[in-house]
């Protein structure tokens, strides 16, 4: 899944494991429940969704007596993009995060890690009922003042509400909310442009326009 923002476009991408790639970088995890390390989905299948029209990726395991839910999703001011692993269970649970990056990129949290792997991973606690918050930016970065899921879908929702609504049944109504998000995150085409005018999105057309060439 494309994660971006309207200000930077498509910054990075999720797969089916719940690791996240941009330019120059990938975070990977895996969870420590018990005493047993397991990768996400191993034992029990990954349920991913993207419940909001915003370009927030959720993915959520079962583990024992609950869930562990992951969610990533791009932020500006400062760029970078953020990944949530929230403990939705009775015990408590470790993650271990693989940054492998070029450059400057860094891996920042709100809390240091309590250890490291051998393969390079940092080990996080994570309480019953809470959520383990960290960032991927060109550089360090304070975590506490990233906007939260919550706002991220808010500002979203903002956004496809200056263009054209189309009222549908659900769950196709859903599918026309997320097409316009990621229609705003495409690169600059004519059929980008052609897309964002039907749509009513007139400044973000204005602006594809600027940046086609001739």
């Amino acid at each position: 899944m494309q994660l971006g923002t309207l200000a930077r476009g498509v910054v990075a991408s999720s797969d089916a494991t719940g690791a996240v790639e941009g330019a120059g970088w990938r975070l990977s995890w895996r969870l420590l429940v018990g005493e047993q390390w397991t990768a996400p989905g191993a034992g029990a299948p990954l349920r991913r969704s993207r419940p909001y029209a915003a370009p927030v990726d959720h993915l959520a395991t079962r583990i024992a007596g609950g869930d562990a839910i992951a969610r990533a999703y791009a932020v500006d001011r400062p760029d970078a993009v953020v990944v949530e692993i929230e403990n939705d269970s009775p015990a408590a649970i470790g993650a271990a995060l693989l940054l492998r990056a070029s450059g400057a990129y860094a891996l920042s949290s709100r809390r240091p890690p309590r250890a490291s792997e051998t393969d390079g991973a940092v080990v996080f606690p994570i309480a019953h009922r809470t959520t383990l918050r960290v960032a991927v930016a060109a550089g360090a970065v304070d975590v506490r003042a990233l906007p939260g899921v919550d706002a991220v879908v808010r500002g979203w929702d903002r956004l496809l509400d200056r263009g054209m609504r189309v009222e549908v049944p659900d769950p196709l109504q859903g599918d026309v909310d997320r097409a316009r998000a990621d229609l705003l995150l495409a690169p600059p085409s004519a059929a980008t442009f052609a897309a964002l005018e039907a749509w009513g999105f007139d400044d973000e057309a204005v602006a594809c326009w600027e940046r086609l060439g001739m």
